[in-house]
This record gives C-alpha cells, structure tokens and sequence, in this order.
C-alpha cells in the first residue's frame, strides 16, 4: 500500500477528468490520482450489481495508492453504487477512507437554481433507473417536479471524438426536445462527459435553462467537505502528484485526454484485484 494521504477519482472512462481538473484548479495544494475504468466503460447500461463490482475494485485500487478519500466521478457508479459502498464497503474494509458521489451535490444545486420547480436531468439508463437524482431533489424539495430522459449514445459518441458531429445535434435535439416541452427551467447534466457538449445543448434549450453540471458544484463541494472534516484533510499532503490510470485501451487515453483534461496527460495501465 502507498502512502496516504491523497484525493482519488474514479470513473467509467474519462468523463472524470472534467471534474477532477477543475478541482485541481481550486485545490491545487493536494495529491491527486485518476482511476479511468475503460475496460467496462460505460458503466450506463451495465447491471447495478456488476457496477457495485466494478466501483469496489476501483476504490480498493486507489486506497492502495495512498487516496484517503475518493470522489465517483461516474453519476452511474454514484447512482448505483455510492450507498453500497459508503453502508457496507467502508465500515467493513476501510472504515476511516471517504468516499464521495456527484448525484447529491448537482441535485442540491437544482434545487438551489430552479424558480418553477421544474427541473431536468439527461443521463445514462443506470443513473436514470436509480432514480437517484429524482429521490435526492424530491426529498430537499417535496413539490419539485423531475423530468428524467435517457441519451444511452452519447458517453460513446463523445468519447470517439464525435461531441461536436451533426450526429450529436441530432441526438441532442431529439433527447432535449420532451424536457423543453415539459418547460423546465434547469437542467441537470447527470453524466460527467455532458459538459463537453454544454454549449449544444444550450443552443437548443436556450439561455433560461441554467445547466447543473459536475465540475461546477463538485469543487465547492469537496472543499466544503474537507473544511467539515478537519481529521480528513489533516491526512492530505501537500504536493503536486497527479497520477492518472487505465484498466483497458490505452489508444482512448492517449487521443481523448487532453479534450476532457485541457492538457496532454501520460497514463499508466492499472491491475485491479
């Protein structure tokens, strides 16, 4: 086991990398490391038993690396997995780790942002069939209306280069179409790739649907966390570690990183138990 002390991610691919640099950027004092499951990507229409497989291998890797706390970058793995591994992972196997989902923090920021109380999410099949985001809005805002629509191409089409195709347009309008008509005014992006194609999809539902996306609420999120749990980042060292890892086809690495990351990345092929 590596020495502690540092931030992980994990995700199904590399829709993570989005969320992960822009907390690098607001926390860049802490060590990082990036776990890309690119080997059962994309986690979307997988089962939620074989997602919890995959969630606990991938955690167990990065708390080998040293990670005291590791963020699901995946809405899938946050959806499907996050309440298996928090319940019955952690106090078995690593009671004094953390780990961290995006559903609850976009969904606390829709309801912070909607002034109808009509709110959207565009996700994958499985973080839709968890009903995750519906649960979490309706439980902090009982009267809120949740308009859920699934885009099973897209996480594909953006990761083989296609996000800004006529392809995405098309699938774009046709999927966003049922969610303008049901007139919502804020709009959940319930999967980390979406924000590649943010600025599509605000051209086709307009300026007066303010988007919810991962790598806007997440930042303020983990900080918020860490400030809350003094005995956490006690544990974080200070450096400039950033690691980032694979399971399968390096190739996706190497040709799409830097579109999701904002730089060119070098990264290491990784053995889960």
């Amino acid at each position: 086991m590596k020495p502690g002390g540092k931030i992980g991610f994990l995700d199904s691919g590399l829709g993570g990398l989005i969320t992960m640099r822009a907390i690098v950027k607001q926390l860049p004092q802490y060590n990082y490391i990036y776990l890309g499951d690119t080997a059962h990507k994309p986690y979307g229409p997988k089962p939620a038993s074989d997602i919890r497989g995959y969630v606990q291998r991938g955690v167990s890797f990065l708390f080998d690396q040293g990670c005291e706390l590791v963020v699901l970058t995946s809405n899938t793995a946050s959806a499907q997995a996050l309440a298996f591994v928090q319940n019955q992972f952690l106090p078995a196997y690593a009671p004094r780790r953390h780990v961290l989902g995006v559903v609850l923090p976009a969904a606390e920021a829709a309801v912070m942002a909607t002034h109808t109380n009509r709110i959207g999410v565009l996700a994958t099949q499985g973080t839709v069939e968890a009903h995750a985001f519906a649960e979490e809005i309706q439980e902090l805002r009982p009267e809120a209306t949740v308009l859920q629509q699934v885009a099973p191409e897209l996480v594909m089409m953006i990761e083989s280069g296609l996000h800004q195709s006529q392809e995405m347009s098309m699938f774009l309008r046709h999927y966003l179409q049922p969610l303008m008509d049901a007139k919502i005014d804020t709009l959940i992006l319930g999967c980390s790739h979406y924000e590649l194609i943010a600025t599509q999809i605000t051209q086709i539902v307009g300026l007066g649907v303010t988007l919810i996306s991962d790598s806007k609420v997440m930042p303020d999120s983990v900080q918020d966390f860490l400030f809350r749990h003094s005995e956490l980042s006690h544990k974080l060292t200070q450096g400039s570690e950033r690691r980032f890892f694979y399971t399968s086809n390096p190739d996706v690495f190497a040709g799409m990183s830097q579109s999701f990351y904002g730089e060119a990345i070098v990264a290491e092929e990784a053995e889960l138990a």
